[in-house]
């Protein structure tokens, strides 16, 4: 069997860097289970009522995900959105080359739309991805989105991920294949985080540096005195490094819209700053400049006064803290239980500190990044 690329799609699936670690994270699945939509959602800042009336996706569509957000310092990564109506697995000269898409991927996202009832047509297709992708490319991670949960009771999403699981896993029994090797399944909706959840958790295991982070900030949980730290992009809210211990959805979630009141605040602050100071914004323009991240203004262009930092308490014991350490990339801290006798200045003078030994790790891990090329 013979497999063809047509050039009339007019998308190169390779991407558009030639950086190391630069590969192809491709998302499929049926027509209208929400592929644009979690795109438009995550990577382009839509609210998700505005994704109702999307048109449907006709051509496969590339989009570099270093230039949506700002993570080109930790993976170079390139998102491909496959049409649900291409029959992947037809011989005809009318449709992609297969081989030449899957030799360039690093991981493969199926959408699966719960909310049809019936997802018996969408086990046999991802059945068929499964067999092709272990067969031919085993070390692409396979992750299966469970989409549009919020149509369903939140006491059922567990019962939905163990029967797609448990009906994948029959269908490819059949087939030959014992076990669910390499695949990860995950319920989500674009209407809370767990959309924003899934995906971290997938691109984070993407990040070749990510032992090193991880142990940089397990330091800085201890030497902090925190019990959480996850590294985040401001702008799209995902995360790509947390310590050792396992990130809980609810305190995502309350990191998640702790971002969104710190950005909303800090634009407001910088629409009506008439003067920005000379030397602070060289300053962090060189900083910037040793780790690689791109000059430092926010998302819409408006260069910031100063890093952000900010400290909320949500519960009587319970604190916030987060601390930008590169341009858009900051680090969200928990800490509960706090004695009352704690001196916040000093307390907030400390994790400062050691935010400043995370962006020198930073830069360490980078530069050895760049030596290796």
């Amino acid at each position: 069997m013979s497999w063809y690329f047509n050039p009339s799609l007019s998308v190169d699936p390779r991407p558009r860097s030639d950086h190391h670690n630069s590969g192809v994270a491709i998302m499929m699945g049926k027509p209208r289970c929400g592929k644009s939509s979690i795109i438009e959602c995550v990577f382009q800042g839509k609210k998700p009522h505005e994704t109702a009336f999307l048109q449907s996706t006709t051509s496969p569509e590339l989009s570099n995900l270093s230039s949506l957000i700002n993570l080109s310092s930790l993976i170079n990564l390139s998102l491909l959105e496959i049409p649900g109506q291409f029959e992947m697995f037809v011989d005809d000269h009318d449709r992609f080359n297969l081989h030449h898409l899957f030799s360039q991927a690093r991981s493969l996202l199926y959408i699966m739309d719960i909310s049809v009832g019936d997802y018996y047509d969408s086990a046999g297709d991802l059945s068929k991805v499964v067999r092709f992708v272990n067969h031919q490319y085993p070390n692409v991670k396979i992750n299966v989105l469970i989409h549009k949960v919020d149509t369903l009771p939140f006491e059922s999403h567990e019962n939905i991920r163990y029967s797609m699981k448990t009906l994948t896993a029959c269908m490819l029994y059949e087939t030959g294949l014992e076990k669910l090797e390499n695949i990860g399944f995950y319920e989500t909706s674009i209407y809370d985080s767990s959309v924003h959840h899934a995906l971290s958790e997938i691109f984070s295991s993407l990040v070749p540096e990510l032992p090193q982070l991880q142990c940089l900030l397990n330091n800085f949980v201890i030497k902090s005195k925190l019990d959480k730290v996850i590294l985040c992009d401001l702008k799209s809210k995902l995360y790509f490094a947390t310590d050792s211990s396992s990130v809980d959805e609810r305190i995502y979630r309350i990191a998640s819209e702790f971002m969104d009141v710190v950005i909303d605040l800090d634009y407001l602050i910088c629409s009506n700053s008439m003067e920005i100071t000379k030397s602070l914004d060289e300053n962090i323009a060189s900083i910037n400049s040793y780790l690689g991240f791109e000059e430092e203004t926010t998302s819409e262009g408006i260069k910031r006064r100063e890093r952000l930092r900010s400290t909320s308490k949500f519960y009587p014991n319970i604190q916030l803290h987060l601390n930008e350490v590169a341009c858009e990339l900051c680090l969200v801290g928990f800490v509960s239980n706090i004695d009352d006798s704690l001196d916040q200045g000093k307390f907030n003078a400390i994790l400062d500190y050691n935010a400043s030994i995370i962006r020198n790790g930073l830069r360490k891990i980078f530069n050895q990044r760049n030596h290796k090329v």
